[in-house]
């Protein structure tokens, strides 16, 4: 079995017994520091264990090759702002067009739209929590984390206004918070993350 750490061999001082095992080795001899170890792919399939203990070799696996890839923590966060700013510019557009549908007065058209644009808020949400705890942990970067949270708090209440006019049946109110309240507020969560993270951008 071959092992590849970022396309280089890897040759173990002993055969690990479990992939932790293995991935303790690897950041033993780390020579950058600070590596993270970002993918592992089987035979160049990606991979994600269930279990931090996976026997090594995986159960089940009759491949010939595991290849790790090991990066530093700068340019993982800086890929995740980049699919962050990306999953904003994809709001936008689906809120305009969200919009758009109810000043046409094509309601149910409009409501789907509206149901994706809120999933997708959530997630972005989520996902700006996420990179914010691993850059803080990983990195020591302390993000402008007040004004993050009061960009999180305005979201959340501009979510609940939607909600409300929605159940009211208020589509010109609605239609007035995405285009005067929600969209400003994508465009401040855009600053937000460049300015925060702008090593990345």
């Amino acid at each position: 079995m071959n092992i590849l750490v970022n396309g280089q061999p890897f040759v173990p001082d002993k055969t690990p017994a479990t992939m932790s095992e293995l991935f303790d080795m690897i950041h033993e001899r780390d020579l950058n520091g600070q590596g993270i170890i970002s993918q592992v792919l089987l035979d160049g399939e990606l991979i994600e264990f269930p279990e931090p203990d996976e026997a090594f070799p995986p159960y089940g696996f009759t491949g010939r090759t595991i290849e790790i890839v090991v990066e530093q923590g700068q340019a993982i966060i800086g890929r995740a702002v980049a699919d962050g700013l990306e999953l904003l510019r994809m709001l936008q557009d689906e809120m305009i067009r969200c919009v758009e549908q109810f000043r046409l007065g094509e309601l149910e058209t409009g409501n789907e739209m509206l149901g994706m644009v809120l999933d997708k808020l959530h997630v972005f949400l989520e996902y700006v929590t996420e990179v914010m705890q691993f850059s803080k942990n990983l990195l020591d970067i302390a993000p402008d984390e007040r004004r993050m949270q009061d960009l999180g708090r305005r979201t959340a209440e501009q979510i609940g206004a939607l909600f409300a006019s929605q159940e009211s049946s208020d589509y010109v109110l609605l239609s007035d918070i995405l285009e005067f309240e929600m969209a400003p507020l994508l465009q401040q969560w855009q600053q937000a993350l460049e300015s925060s993270f702008h090593f990345s951008i």
